[in-house]
C-alpha cells in the first residue's frame, strides 16, 4: 500500500447540480450534501451523500436519485477504489486537485463516469455522466463549497465552449499516479476556430517543449474537432461543460473536458489519454483569462 496525498475534497460539502439530457437540454437541478469522513485506517474514508432533486425532475430518471448513498473509499497511492455499498469503482487522482472515476451506483441502477475539479481549499467544480448499458442518461454539472465558508453559490456559467488567450499551469502522470509533471501552458488564438496550445515544462529544460494546433467547425449543434491536422473527433456543449473525444492515428484517443471556474472565472480542463485502450496520461489544466473569448 503506497501512502496516498492528503485529498482536498475532505470534510463535509454543499453542492448544487445540474442535470442536463444526452442533447444538453436542462433538465433540473439536484441539491446535495457531501462528506468526506476519515476511518482509524488512514487511507480508507467514508462517502456519504444525501441527494434531493428538483421537482422537474420527476418524470426523468435523475428523479430518483434521491436520499442517502453511503460507500468506502479505499486509497492506494494515487488511485481511489469504490468499495460499497452505494458505489463500486475507481478512480485516479492528480496531485490530489483533479479527480477521474468510474464505476457504477447498484442501487440506483446506472453506470457513470465521473470528475472532481478543486479550487482551493473551500470550492470545488464536479460533474459526471450516468448509462445505463451504452445508453446516456444524463449529463451533470456541479458546484460545491465547503461548509462553514461564507461563500455564495453562484450560477454556473453559460458561455461554455473552448476558449482560446488563456496561460496558466498543468499537472499531467501516468495511468499509475507515481509521478506528477508541472508545466506552463499558455493559449493562443491563431485562426477565428482555433487555438495553438504551447505548453513548457517547469524545469525549463528545452526538450519538455511542445506544441499543439486545434481547430474545430461547427456540425449542426455539435462541432467536428482537429489536432495538429491528424487527430479528429467530435464534441458536445452541456451548459458550461465543453466535452470532447479526439482518435489519432496508431490506437491514440483522447477525451477531454473544459469548464469555467464559476467564481473566479478561470478555465479548468482535464484530459485523458489512451493507447490502445489503456490510459497512458491524465492531465489536469487551471488557466486564466488574457482575452476574450471568440
Amino acid at each position: 500500500m503506497k501512502p496516498a496525498p492528503l485529498d482536498q475534497f475532505l470534510g463535509a460539502w454543499s453542492l448544487r447540480e445540474w442535470v442536463y439530457d444526452a442533447q444538453g437540454e436542462l433538465l433540473g437541478t439536484i441539491e446535495q450534501r457531501r462528506e468526506l469522513l476519515r476511518t482509524p485506517d488512514s487511507e480508507r474514508l467514508e462517502v456519504v451523500q444525501h441527494c434531493k432533486p428538483s421537482p422537474d425532475l420527476r418524470s426523468h430518471a435523475m428523479g430518483q436519485f434521491a436520499g442517502e448513498f453511503r460507500f468506502n473509499l479505499q486509497r492506494d497511492g494515487a488511485q481511489r477504489f469504490y468499495e460499497g455499498p452505494d458505489v463500486h469503482g475507481s478512480a485516479t487522482s492528480l496531485g490530489g486537485i483533479y479527480l477521474s472515476g468510474q464505476g457504477v451506483w447498484p442501487r440506483f441502477g446506472y453506470n457513470f463516469r465521473s470528475w472532481s475539479i478543486s479550487l482551493g481549499k473551500d470550492r470545488q467544480i464536479t460533474g459526471g455522466s450516468f448509462f445505463r448499458g451504452e445508453s446516456l442518461a444524463a449529463i451533470v454539472f456541479g458546484i460545491g463549497h465547503a461548509e462553514g465558508a461564507e461563500i455564495a453559490m453562484p450560477e454556473p456559467p453559460v458561455d461554455a465552449g473552448p476558449r482560446p488567450m488563456l496561460r496558466g499551469e498543468a499537472l499531467s502522470t501516468d495511468s499509475r499516479g507515481l509521478k506528477v509533471q508541472k508545466s506552463h501552458v499558455r493559449r493562443e488564438a491563431h485562426t477565428k476556430q482555433g487555438w495553438i496550445e504551447r505548453w513548457e515544462g517547469l524545469d525549463g529544460d528545452p526538450a519538455s517543449l511542445s506544441e499543439q494546433h486545434y481547430e474545430w467547425t461547427p456540425v449542426g449543434k455539435d462541432l467536428l474537432l482537429r489536432r495538429n491536422g491528424v487527430a479528429v473527433g467530435m464534441a458536445r456543449t452541456y451548459g458550461p461543460l465543453f466535452v470532447w473525444e479526439l482518435h489519432g492515428p496508431q490506437g491514440a484517443m483522447t477525451s477531454g473536458l473544459e469548464c469555467t471556474d464559476p467564481w473566479q472565472k478561470a478555465h479548468c480542463a482535464l484530459r485523458r489519454h489512451f493507447q490502445n485502450g489503456n490510459l497512458v496520461l491524465f492531465e489536469g489544466l487551471q488557466l486564466d483569462r488574457e482575452g476574450e473569448s471568440l
